[in-house]
């Protein structure tokens, strides 16, 4: 089976600025994004437990934004966290009682801004990863439960002086089984 969409990695952190002698911090790497997750079974039984997140596709966290090493010289800004992956589930029947949030494809946090140096700023903290998506079919029904694709993350924050800004939430995009 294949999936519905492709996941992509997220965006890095833009580098410092530097002043003319010393160069700015570097970036944070963007965070990796979730792949896919399908299962096909004839029967799912479900336990009695009330456990969340038991099948997770998570987005990857970005990466913090570097400090510079010398210089009036501004922070690297922190990398942009990873989306949420894709769950596939085609069943004939489901079996027992359903647990809320059993599935989770969350985006992931943002990186860290990098701190500044002298009279350089820090850097602004990346953005959380957008969620996924999970895709439920019994057929026995037949039900099909599509839950909300491309729920964004949210921005990361700007910088408190010297000091580089905290990463964006991701997403929580979670779903029923």
């Amino acid at each position: 089976a294949q999936p519905l969409f492709a996941t992509v990695g997220s965006a890095g952190g833009s580098a410092g600025g530097g002043d003319g002698t010393n160069a700015g911090g570097g970036g944070g790497g963007g965070g990796g994004s979730a792949s896919s997750i399908v299962i096909h079974a004839r029967f799912i039984q479900r336990g009695t437990n009330s456990t969340a997140n038991i099948v997770q596709a998570l987005g990857g966290t970005g990466g913090t934004g570097g400090t510079p090493a010398a210089g009036n010289t501004g922070g690297g800004g922190g990398g942009g966290g990873g989306a949420g992956g894709y769950v596939d589930i085609v069943t004939e029947t489901l079996l027992g009682t359903q647990i809320t949030n059993a599935i989770s494809v969350g985006g992931g946090t943002g990186g860290t801004g990098g701190n500044g140096l002298g009279t350089g700023a820090g850097g602004t903290g990346g953005s959380g990863g957008n969620g996924g998506a999970v895709n439920l079919l019994v057929l026995s029904g037949p039900t099909l439960t599509f839950n909300t694709a491309n729920i964004a993350g949210s921005a990361g924050s700007g910088p408190t002086g010297l000091t580089g800004g905290a990463g964006g939430a991701g997403a929580t995009s979670r779903a029923n089984l």
